[in-house]
């Protein structure tokens, strides 16, 4: 009877030894199991190459403060930014992107010298886009002041996505201006003064200054309003037209001159100059001083005058549309 019941007992152990290595067996699949899934996960998806947005970027008139471009992918909300540090002339940039549909703005980081520029449309009415492909450079972006009217700016920007800046809106009798498309209008009371500090340093004389006076464009016809800029020689100084107008183109400094409106005659000298949307016009002329007489019969290039005999007036027109 102990016999049978010691036999008995070692099947029942048995049977449970059986029982506990099924048990361990049944483990030991599941983790080979989760450790074959985990192998065979595909890799994590890698984030699309980057684009690049490159240009210049400046003010109303070099020198170019330091400034802080942005751009902000209007679809999602994706933005870079980037500083520039002051410049002689237009300040490069160079910024990183993800792939997007981009509007560019930038605000001078220069209390003395505010502003703030933008890449415009091509009308120039509001902000523009710059598309980006994954991997692609996109160059020549150029931001710029808005342009200018008797109402004021015709476009503004959005605040800047750091929360540094706040946006600048623009007047709807602005908008409604340009989009009318009137003719030429002058350029701010701050960028006539600008000119006008510009041109008086370029020939050491002072300039008066009219906000606002009527403009036309000898070439197209086109007529509006402009600033103008107005000086004369003091007689204690000589000069001659080449000269003057000599100084005065390289005293706009980023300003291209125009050559279709280049003009030279014995009694005077005119050319343009463009930046932008602006047109410059500049003439210098001349005409005896007083007390100067030249023969009446004949043409004034047969009065053989030396430069302190003359008179001159140069005469500054710049607006924009």
């Amino acid at each position: 009877m102990k016999y049978r019941l010691s036999i008995f007992i070692l099947c029942i152990f048995a049977v449970l030894l059986a029982a506990c290595g099924g048990q361990a067996n049944q483990t030991d699949v599941a983790v080979a199991v989760a450790l074959t899934q985990t192998a065979a996960a595909p890799a994590a998806t890698q984030a699309p190459a980057s684009g690049i947005i490159s240009g210049r970027v400046h003010l109303v008139a070099p020198p170019t403060p330091p400034m802080i471009v942005y751009a902000v992918d209007q679809a999602t909300g994706v933005w870079a930014s980037l500083e520039t540090a002051a410049a002689d002339g237009e300040a490069d940039y160079t910024i990183e992107v993800q792939p997007g549909n981009y509007v560019l703005f930038a605000f001078s980081l220069d209390e003395n010298t505010p502003g703030y520029t933008g890449f415009a449309n091509a009308e120039g009415t509001d902000l523009g886009t710059v598309a980006v492909a994954a991997g692609q450079t996109v160059n020549d972006i150029l931001l710029t002041p808005p342009g200018q009217a008797a109402c004021g700016s015709m476009w503004g920007i959005p605040p800047s996505p750091d929360g540094r800046f706040a946006s600048i809106s623009v007047s709807k009798e602005c908008l409604v201006t340009q989009a009318a498309g009137s003719g030429y209008v002058p350029v701010s009371d701050a960028v006539c003064q600008m000119l006008q500090e510009m041109a008086s340093q370029s020939v050491a004389l002072p300039f008066d200054m009219q906000l606002s006076a009527p403009f036309t464009n000898p070439i197209s016809g086109e007529t509006g309003f402009g600033c103008t800029l107005t000086a004369n020689n003091t007689h204690d100084q000589t000069f001659d037209q080449a000269a003057l107008m000599s100084l005065l183109l390289d005293g706009f400094a980023g300003w291209e001159e125009q050559a279709a409106y280049q003009a030279d005659g014995p009694t005077g000298a005119a050319t343009a100059l463009t930046r932008d949307m602006a047109l410059m016009l500049i003439s210098v002329n001349w005409t005896p001083a007083p007390g100067i007489e030249c023969p009446a019969d004949q043409p004034i290039s047969a009065c053989n005058l030396t430069p302190e005999q003359k008179s001159y007036t140069i005469q500054i027109q710049v607006a924009q549309k």
